[in-house]
């Protein structure tokens, strides 16, 4: 089994992206886990280390959420970590439209953007710096990479000690507006 890799970046910075380019690469892949989304909000993160083991790449929740990087790095020592970046006004845009703007999604809507997204912002940027922190002696460990302005196999395969693909990357949930 290859060593891990998690995706750690925030929804709507191309994480689906880049769990699609892994399992392109051959990795055992899983992404979005609604019942393991549960567990770790109920605190039993052991459940999710435990299914992990079965795995070798990781993106979305619950994966990617808050500081669970630092269990999961101690738990798979030697694995590698992928924070996924986007700019923040495009970034601002997609998240909105996914959370806010879509009338399927219970944790906010139009009324409640102004509130809730300047808190989102923060949240989204001192776990960045905290993520950045963290492996600021372990440069090796940490990629950094916005799939969203078109940095793909050439950054992300030599992180991985392999040799980059000659196919396109593969770009989820791309929309026509990246303004």
């Amino acid at each position: 089994m290859k060593n891990k890799v998690f995706c750690i970046g925030t929804l709507k910075t191309g994480t689906t992206s880049i769990g699609r380019a892994l399992a392109q690469l051959g990795y055992r892949h899983t992404s979005f886990n609604k019942d393991l989304l549960a567990e770790y909000k109920a605190g039993n993160t052991q459940r999710l280390l435990e299914f992990a083991r079965d795995y070798e790449a990781f993106d979305d929740w619950p994966w990617a959420i808050a500081d669970f990087y630092r269990d999961l790095d101690r738990a798979f020592p030697g694995s590698k970590f992928i924070y996924t970046d986007r700019a923040l006004i495009p970034w601002a845009k997609s998240h909105y439209r996914y959370f806010y703007a879509n009338p399927d999604w219970p944790h906010g809507d139009e009324s409640t953007f102004d509130d809730q997204f300047p808190d989102t912002i923060m949240l989204r940027r001192n776990r960045k710096r905290r993520i950045l922190e963290y492996f600021k002696d372990r440069p090796g460990d940490l990629l950094v990479i916005d799939v969203t302005a078109g940095e793909g196999w050439d950054k992300l395969c030599p992180f991985l000690g392999i040799e980059p693909l000659t196919v396109d990357f593969p770009h989820a949930n791309k929309t026509a507006d990246r303004g």
